[in-house]
């Protein structure tokens, strides 16, 4: 069956349409066409009063039946920013009636606003970083060790402002002028004279024999007396026996000296005396002892006198001998490696040089020239000019041990035998032993010389 054309659809249609009674689209465009001519028929609208209006009609509008009801229902706006009562912030409902917008910042103080409601109003306690974040605070402990050091540093500097201002001693100015003398060694007392009398004195002092009262008389002297009968034994803090005789073997001598003011000093004194019957020997063991004793001695400036104190002399312990056994071995010379090959090369110098400073000496002493670096030192060529010589030929008189050390000059340890010259020959002949350090030094061509030549120097590192 063949379809009709679009054309006679068309026409079909139209026809039908005014057979019902519909207007037709001609018609429809024809009515626009007269609207738009006709431009009375435009009004203007303003938006924004439109809005107004219609928010204004809604604001007014009667919601409630009465005034009661609109009290007990919260208004839209209200739900829209709280939902308990625990939330509820007055203000922000009194904001909106007054028509504001809601502030979260106070912009002249620079702070945040509480919008928490009653709950930010009720709870007071401080917000700690531990409340979020379960890691140690290191700042915290640094913090607290930076306020201890602190602390320590302002109490040192109080301490060093109290001392400076307020020392808790103050000296005299003559109290530090002696502590400078007792430095420098010079308190204004004679010291030698101090020395020279002290010695004097206590040799007198510990010689006595009754049978002879010369001694005794000496004794007074020393005590600034022209008799002993005007000391008598009181001052002389002894008491003696009828028979009792003492003379010294060794000494006295001085071995401490303190100098306490410039008219006051205090000596120690040791010296070695016989026993009470003079003797120094029993014929087994010696019988003789050491005493020691301290003596302080008065100095008048005005009168340049020295005086015994009426307390001196006081005996004490005397000082401790300890056993050459005890003592440590030195440390070795040099780097403290030995040098066993070096020796066919240098032993000519180390053997030339002390036979010839057994004979040199500062008058005299071309001989020992050859052997020293310095011709100019004395202490290279100021020998023994002829009083000793060695105990035999050089090679059995001399022992020695040879090291190297890092500057290159040789160090050797010497050990001499000397024979004493002025001393009577075959069995009465007197023989000493010397511990010597020499320095070899290099000098290139195979040439050695002395630089050095002292007697030997301990230590133990």
């Amino acid at each position: 069956m063949a379809l009709p054309t679009l054309g006679d659809n068309n026409d079909n249609n139209e026809k039908e349409k005014s057979s019902l009674g519909l207007p037709s689209m001609e018609d429809f465009d024809e009515d626009i066409e007269e609207d738009v001519e006709d431009e009375d028929s435009f009004q203007t609208v303003d938006l924004e009063e439109t809005y107004e209006d219609e928010d204004e009609d809604y604001m007014n509008e009667d919601l409630y039946d009465n005034e009661e009801e609109e009290r007990e229902l919260p208004s839209m706006r209200e739900e829209m920013y709280y939902e308990g009562e625990d939330d509820y912030n007055p203000d922000y409902e009194e904001d909106f009636k007054k028509g504001k917008e809601k502030k979260f910042i106070d912009k002249k103080n620079k702070k945040l606003i509480p919008f928490g409601g009653k709950k930010s109003k009720k709870n007071k306690k401080s917000i700690k970083s531990s409340d979020f974040d379960d890691r140690k605070n290191l700042l915290a402990k640094t913090k607290i060790i930076r306020f201890i050091i602190m602390s320590i540093i302002v109490i040192i500097f109080l301490m060093g402002l109290k001392n400076t201002f307020l020392p808790s001693h103050v000296y005299t100015d003559e109290q530090i002028r002696n502590f400078a003398r007792q430095g420098a060694g010079q308190t204004g007392f004679p010291r030698e004279r101090g020395e020279s009398f002290v010695e004097g004195f206590m040799e007198s002092y510990l010689t006595f024999d009754r049978s002879k009262p010369e001694l005794n008389d000496i004794l007074s002297y020393y005590y600034g007396e022209d008799n002993f009968s005007k000391v008598g034994y009181e001052k002389m803090n002894m008491r003696l026996g009828t028979d009792a005789k003492q003379h010294i073997i060794v000494g006295p001598t001085i071995y401490d000296v303190q100098l306490l003011t410039e008219y006051s000093a205090s000596f120690k004194v040791s010296a070695y005396v016989s026993d009470t019957t003079g003797e120094v020997t029993d014929g087994r063991s010696s019988s003789g002892r050491w005493l020691s004793f301290s003596v302080n001695v008065y100095y008048d400036e005005e009168m340049d006198t020295l005086s015994i104190t009426q307390d001196s002399p006081t005996i004490i312990p005397t000082y401790r001998i300890g056993k050459q056994s005890d003592v440590p071995k030195r440390a070795p010379f040099g780097n403290g490696e030995v040098n066993t090959e070096i020796g066919p090369a240098i032993n000519p110098t180390i053997n030339g040089f002390i036979e010839a400073f057994a004979q040199a000496s500062i008058s005299s002493h071309e001989s020992i020239l050859q052997y020293i670096s310095d011709k100019n030192d004395i202490n290279l060529y100021d020998g023994f000019g002829g009083s000793v010589e060695l105990n035999g030929s050089p090679e059995t008189a001399i022992k020695r041990t040879i090291y190297n050390n890092d500057d290159g000059v040789y160090r050797v340890d010497l050990t001499v035998n000397w024979v004493d010259k002025k001393a009577s020959g075959n069995d009465n002949k007197v023989e000493y032993v010397g511990k010597y350090i020499m320095r070899v030094k290099p000098e290139g061509d195979g040439k050695y010389t002395v630089s050095s030549f002292v007697p030997y120097t301990y230590y133990t590192r």
